[in-house]
């Protein structure tokens, strides 16, 4: 039995997807891409694979059309909507991964998930950390009723684009999915340019707040130490974690980890909707109350900075 992928864009991130599923056995493989840059880095990157040849590359979506297991969709963020909406057309996805940030707007993210639900494909956004088996474990220790605060500082780590996957993670360790979130934002933050040409990206200082109290804060500061930390107050015991350099700390006594790059969790996504019918990926459901809060967090600042409404926010 095999089991085919389509990967719609195969730049950084999906090239990174390409090189997971070729560890997998009996999976055929197609990619879409129209820039010679990033065929280039997929084609490089998978150079040294024995089954590379189950690769089929095109510049578009004018091949014979045939049905898909997974589509993944790894193109930014920008024209997202018009691309879904051409690959929903041909019929011939049944379960969908989008990478994050899914759109730039919350228009575009109804209407996306209004077609994929009469459609009745089973769709995720790629968040994830709660798929990490270091998160899930800390998930299963934490008493709910004693977590005050989780804060994720850098410097720099693109906190505009990647702040979604730790709404993601604070609301998958709070358990209440449908719960209100309040948030304040710095005097002092600042709106720059991205890598990314034609993207924004954010620095300073963010906070959020369930119904409890407990806070989630966000730093991004030239003064920070540039490494990405996480740490977690639970009562008595604090859990420290360091995405930069593999290690955690539970009350200062420390341990390594091996970080779960995406070439190695996407090898798993045949596995687990053959056995399972599911991945331990963010509904489309769920990650639409994280987006909705990092919009509301975003017009915001860019209203501050800009002294105007910003329909779609340029980020990836």
């Amino acid at each position: 039995m095999s089991f085919d992928v389509l990967i719609f864009g195969c730049g950084n991130i999906g090239s990174r997807h390409l090189q997971g599923l070729l560890k997998t056995n009996k999976v055929r493989l197609f990619v879409v891409e129209n820039n010679k840059k990033s065929l280039e880095t997929s084609k490089e990157r998978i150079s040294e694979f024995k089954n590379k040849n189950l690769v089929k590359f095109y510049n578009n979506l004018n091949f014979k059309k045939k049905k898909f297991d997974l589509c993944i969709m790894a193109t930014t963020s920008k024209n997202r909507l018009l691309y879904l909406k051409k690959l929903i057309n041909l019929k011939i996805i049944k379960n969908l991964i989008i990478e994050k940030v899914a759109f730039q707007n919350l228009k575009d993210f109804k209407v996306a998930e209004e077609i994929l639900d009469s459609k009745k494909i089973l769709t995720y956004v790629n968040c994830p950390r709660r798929s990490y088996k270091i998160y899930r474990n800390i998930k299963k220790k934490l008493n709910i009723k004693k977590l005050t605060k989780i804060t994720v500082y850098g410097n720099p780590w693109n906190m505009a684009s990647n702040m979604l996957h730790f709404i993601d993670l604070y609301l998958f360790f709070l358990r209440k999915f449908g719960e209100k979130l309040r948030f304040k934002l710095s005097k002092n933050n600042k709106i720059s340019k991205s890598k990314r040409k034609g993207f924004k990206e954010l620095k300073g200082t963010i906070n959020v707040y369930n119904s409890k109290g407990c806070i989630l804060e966000f730093k991004d500061k030239e003064n920070l130490k540039k490494e990405l930390i996480i740490k977690i107050y639970n009562g008595k015991k604090i859990i420290e974690i360091n995405e930069s350099k593999f290690y955690f700390k539970i009350n200062k006594k420390k341990y390594n980890f091996r970080y779960p790059y995406q070439s190695y969790l996407s090898k798993f996504y045949p596995s687990h909707l053959i056995k399972d019918k599911k991945l331990n990926l963010t509904e489309l459901s769920e990650a639409f109350l994280g987006h909705k809060l990092l919009f509301q967090i975003l017009n915001i600042q860019f209203k501050n900075t800009f002294k105007k409404n910003i329909l779609s926010f340029p980020i990836s």
